[in-house]
């Protein structure tokens, strides 16, 4: 037999370890967006002592790589927990993973592609 065979416990305490991991992914892009984001939304503007100087367009990105950061965060965490309960794993989880990580990989490409052209 070819290929990485989990027993149900091993895949139980996999799913333990992305619960974890997602749940501090979670707070911590949690407390980063909604700290950040009053000053990325209003450029220029003074918020709790500090000014974005970025672009309005340049606070959107930065939101929206935090919202795609948040979306890996819970589709992990819903995977974690579905490994837990089950002690099997999905594949759909991991394709929709992928799939998060790549649509971030071209925002930040086209945002690149846009400042040095």
């Amino acid at each position: 037999m070819s290929g990485f065979s989990q027993t149900a416990k091993q895949v139980r305490g996999t799913g333990g370890w992305l619960v974890t991991l997602s749940l501090l992914l979670l707070a911590a892009t949690g407390v980063a967006t909604f700290s950040l984001a009053p000053g990325l939304l209003h450029p220029l503007a003074e918020t709790r002592g500090r000014i974005f100087v970025g672009s309005a367009t340049q606070g959107i990105l930065i939101l929206a790589l935090f919202a795609l950061a948040i979306l890996f965060g819970v589709n992990t965490l819903i995977g974690g927990i579905r490994q837990l309960t089950t002690g099997r794993r999905k594949r759909d989880k991991w394709t929709f993973a992928c799939g998060i990580v790549l649509l971030a990989l071209m925002c930040a490409l086209d945002y690149t592609l846009k400042v040095f052209p």
